[in-house]
């Protein structure tokens, strides 16, 4: 995500537009770009790896934040509708306690690079790859597998007593 874009004239437009009301936290300094933003508990489609078992389906999701910081996605999840102090593991595969695995990911970076696109970018690299392994270690009290897969079929909304606690809080990613 680099901060600078040149235009044919030669010049540099950046990160730019209206500013979503789900971003916390945005710098677009060069070398330092970094974008936290959050959605609330949501249905979401997920996409598995044939290996994992867990056939492709929409299901509900906890609140999750996200920090997009050059080309390193890292996603927690909250309690509640916003995110506050408290943050816990995101709960599926593929993501560990300071970065995700984007494996399989294909995405093109926006050419107008606003908030709002380079927000869908990411969700959209996070979203259409394929959940496929665990990293860091089993990211919910309890199995993920069998929790993902009772959660497609039911329709239920994500049990928010299964997060666990992560080592980050919001305001030590807001800097």
């Amino acid at each position: 995500m680099d901060a600078i874009t040149i235009d044919k004239d030669g010049i540099d437009y950046g990160i730019h537009g209206a500013i979503p009301s789900n971003l916390l936290y945005a710098d677009t300094t060069p070398g330092k770009v970094k974008l936290v933003w959050y959605n609330p508990p949501e249905k979401r489609k997920a996409y598995f790896a044939k290996a994992t078992g867990i056939e492709d389906g929409e299901m509900w999701v906890p609140g999750l934040l996200y920090v997009a910081s050059e080309s390193k996605l890292s996603v927690f999840a909250f309690k509640g509708q916003k995110p506050k102090s408290k943050l816990y593991r995101a709960p599926f595969m593929n993501v560990g306690e300071d970065s995700v695995c984007l494996g399989n990911s294909r995405g093109t970076k926006p050419t107008d690079r606003t908030f709002e696109n380079l927000i869908l970018y990411w969700e959209d690299m996070f979203w259409r790859s394929e959940f496929s392994h665990l990293l860091g270690g089993n990211p919910v009290n309890g199995n993920l597998a069998i929790l993902t897969k009772h959660l497609m079929k039911t329709g239920e909304k994500f049990p928010n007593d299964v997060l666990i606690p992560c080592h980050h809080t919001l305001k030590s990613l807001l800097r």
